[in-house]
C-alpha cells in the first residue's frame, strides 16, 4: 500500500522544481536569519537560488500535462526526436524555424515544429514532453510566458508561438 495516493504523488511531481525552490528559500533564510560566522553569506546566496528555482518551476510544472498522448520524445545531442504511431521524425534543434500550437475541438492540443522542410506534430501530452520545455525556451526571442497563456488557452484553434527571424544581408 502506497504511502501517498498516485493522485497526489503526481501533483507532487509536477511541481517538484517549485518546492525544491521553497526548501532550498527556508534553508537559506534559516541560514541567513538564524546562524552566524560565514553560514548568513550562504544562506543568502541559497535564498536567491531557491527564488529563480520557484521562478523557473511555477513556468515548468504550467508546461507539464498528463502523459495522455500518442508517442515519446527524445532529446539528445542536440536532436529532438518524436516517434508516436502514425507519424514522427527527428530534427536538428538548431534548425528549428517555427513553433507552432493546435487546439482542435475535441482531442488533444499538438505542438507544431518547423525546421525547413521538415515537420513535426507533437501531443503535448506524449511521454517526454515536458523535455521540450528546454528546447522551447532556448529558442532565441521565445516569450515564454506568452507560450505558457496559449498552452492554457484552449480557445484558439491555432496559434503561431514563435518564428525565426530572418537573416538580413547587409
Amino acid at each position: 500500500m502506497p504511502f501517498i495516493r498516485p493522485e497526489a504523488a503526481a501533483g507532487l511531481s509536477r511541481w517538484r522544481e517549485a518546492i525544491a525552490g521553497v526548501g532550498a528559500v527556508a534553508l537559506g533564510l534559516y541560514w541567513l536569519l538564524g546562524t552566524g560566522g560565514a553560514l548568513p553569506l550562504f544562506g543568502g546566496l541559497l535564498t536567491a537560488l531557491g527564488l529563480m528555482m520557484i521562478y523557473a518551476g511555477i513556468q515548468r510544472a504550467r508546461f507539464r500535462r498528463d502523459t495522455d498522448g500518442a508517442g515519446i520524445v527524445e532529446v539528445k545531442e542536440g536532436q529532438l526526436a518524436y516517434f508516436g504511431p502514425r507519424s514522427g521524425g527527428v530534427m536538428d534543434i538548431a534548425a528549428i524555424t517555427q513553433l507552432t500550437l493546435h487546439h482542435p475541438a475535441r482531442g488533444s492540443a499538438t505542438w507544431g515544429i518547423r525546421s525547413g522542410d521538415e515537420y513535426l506534430a507533437v501531443p503535448v501530452g506524449a511521454a517526454g514532453a515536458e523535455k521540450l520545455f528546454d528546447v522551447f525556451s532556448n529558442l532565441p526571442g521565445l516569450d515564454t510566458p506568452a507560450m505558457l497563456a496559449a498552452l492554457n488557452d484552449t480557445g484558439a484553434a491555432h496559434r503561431v508561438i514563435w518564428e525565426k527571424a530572418p537573416r538580413r544581408l547587409h
